[in-house]
């Protein structure tokens, strides 16, 4: 399988967008299965993981499973110019698949790499608690339906996260941010991936880098 999925990826096309559809199907699957009145978040990543193990052997994955944040997007598209902007901040979508549960109203994202590569963690952490002091206040606006909504500052600082670590890490790193808690499984290296929960007077979220 894991010869198959090489030639996949090699011919790219209709052949990478089958695989993406049969995983995201298995994850989908998975999440009706799982038991979801009756178990943790971090117990729903660990099962969904057990099953991409399973039908994707070849490949490592992290699952993480967090509360939903389309509503914030929402909200938020209507608060400025610059607002919208950041919005556009969208993590790479070439790794990752994203499907939303409904029993349980979270968001389930699956990142996935076959050779990962190990991660100059000193240099992350320094850079994401830089952007922690650093990240600029939001103009007036912005800042005044801010403090009315939580949410919105949450959706803000996680945006601008995202697009400052985007500029300063490249594109060779997969990285997922979320506005608030997530639980988080893998069976990536421990050297190929960096969590952290970051902090900042407006906001707090987590951040998730895969290499």
């Amino acid at each position: 399988m894991a010869a198959l999925y090489r030639k996949m990826k090699s011919t790219g096309g209709l052949c990478s967008g089958y695989f993406r559809e049969q995983a995201e199907d298995d994850v989908k699957k998975q999440i009706l299965e799982v038991r979801w009145s009756t178990h943790s978040p971090e117990q729903q990543a660990a099962e969904i993981l057990k099953s991409l193990e399973r039908n994707y052997d070849w490949l490592h994955w992290a699952v993480m499973v967090h509360p939903p944040v389309a509503c914030w997007k929402e909200e938020a598209s209507a608060d400025g110019k610059e607002e919208t902007e950041e919005q556009n901040s969208c993590p790479n979508l070439e790794h990752f698949i994203s499907v939303f549960s409904e029993a349980s109203n979270s968001n389930v994202v699956a990142c996935h790499r076959d050779t990962p590569s190990s991660l100059d963690k000193a240099r992350i952490h320094q850079l994401i608690v830089d952007l922690e002091w650093k990240i600029p206040n939001p103009p007036p606006e912005i800042y005044a339906a801010i403090e009315e909504d939580p949410g919105k500052a949450r959706l803000y600082l996680a945006n601008r996260m995202l697009k400052k670590l985007q500029e300063g890490l490249g594109t060779s790193v997969a990285i997922y941010v979320v506005p608030g808690k997530m639980e988080m499984k893998c069976n990536f290296p421990q050297a190929s991936y960096y969590q952290y929960e970051y902090k900042h007077r407006l906001a707090s979220g987590t951040v998730c880098i895969f290499g």
